[in-house]
């Protein structure tokens, strides 16, 4: 069942027991990334400095992974592993998280 939020494929998705979760792998590392990802960054880049471009190298660097296993696994037909989809979903979700957190401190200290 695709829905706007995920895919939720059941062979992509944690099980818990025999119960699929309702997001897949990869999904549910970026929301528990993001989650993560922002309030690590409501500390951290209140007390470090970071330029917009340093920013988003950083970006780049963390969706590699995931933008890459989707890619090897939808055009190459390269079969990922749910542990995968996990860390590189986590690794982008962490990385917006604190893209997101930047921008909303900005936004507050330019008003």
């Amino acid at each position: 069942m695709k829905n706007i939020i995920c895919h939720a494929e059941k062979e992509r998705c944690i099980k818990i027991g025999e119960q699929p979760l309702p997001l897949c792998s990869r999904c549910t590392g970026v929301y528990i990334g993001m989650l993560i990802g922002l309030i690590i960054g409501l500390f951290i880049l209140r007390i470090y400095e970071c330029s917009a471009l340093k920013l988003f190298y950083v970006t780049l660097l963390f969706a590699v992974p995931a933008a890459l296993d989707g890619f090897m696994q939808e055009m190459m037909g390269k079969k990922s592993s749910n542990t995968r989809r996990l860390i590189t979903g986590f690794l982008l979700g962490w990385i917006m998280g604190l893209d997101i957190m930047w921008i909303s401190l900005r936004v507050i200290r330019y008003q």
